[in-house]
């Protein structure tokens, strides 16, 4: 079973008793708080924490382990919008306010095309690049990016800083979330960029 059908398959077990809508932003904001706190440790975020926790059962909890654990599977197999995918799989975009999660392929070809891996390389000692992704959404333009300066060698997890933003806090936790699995530096803002 793919990766994503696993996810899909542990979701649909808790939707019984809870909106898949809520189930995945829980999940997303809970992974977000967490890894977080490995490099930041903070007080309010563990109240944050165990505030959304408290409404699961052990079990519940398990299962919300569970469908981060397979994000971890799924991208340490290879770097991919996951998140994304499987919120659109679960058809949990909202189309009214205009949101729509640009396909990995096209964020690769854009990646492709603007990238230039030589000018990750003339950077001296100490410089780095700077990216804005003021729309980000879970990830996907930064991904590609990332995965397309790997391709040509160049460590760009070291030499480029992301700083990403998205209106939407379910969407910036999910970015935050493949971000921080993926290696990739960044800070992911929840606000209005405009």
């Amino acid at each position: 079973m793919s990766q994503m059908k696993q996810f899909e398959s542990v979701i649909s077990g808790m939707a019984g008793k809870y909106r898949t809508w809520d189930i995945f932003r829980d999940f997303s904001e809970i992974s977000a708080l967490s890894l977080s706190q490995a490099f930041n440790r903070q007080e309010e975020r563990e109240q944050r924490y165990l505030s959304i926790a408290e409404k699961y059962t052990e079990n519940e909890l398990k299962a919300i382990a569970e469908l981060l654990a397979i994000t971890v599977n799924a991208l340490e197999e290879k770097p991919q919008d996951f998140l994304g995918e499987c919120y659109q799989s679960l058809e949990l975009s909202n189309k009214h306010s205009g949101q729509f999660f640009t396909p990995y392929h096209l964020c690769q070809m854009m990646a492709q095309m603007v990238a230039q891996p030589e000018a990750i390389h003339a950077l001296e000692v100490g410089q780095y690049k700077m990216v804005n992704e003021p729309a980000c959404g879970a990830g996907a333009n930064i991904i590609a990016l990332f995965d397309h300066y790997r391709k040509h060698q160049v460590n760009a997890n070291r030499r480029v800083f992301v700083v990403a933003q998205d209106i939407d806090s379910m969407c910036a936790h999910m970015c935050y979330v493949q971000l921080t699995l993926l290696d990739i530096p960044a800070q992911v803002i929840i606000g209005n960029t405009l």
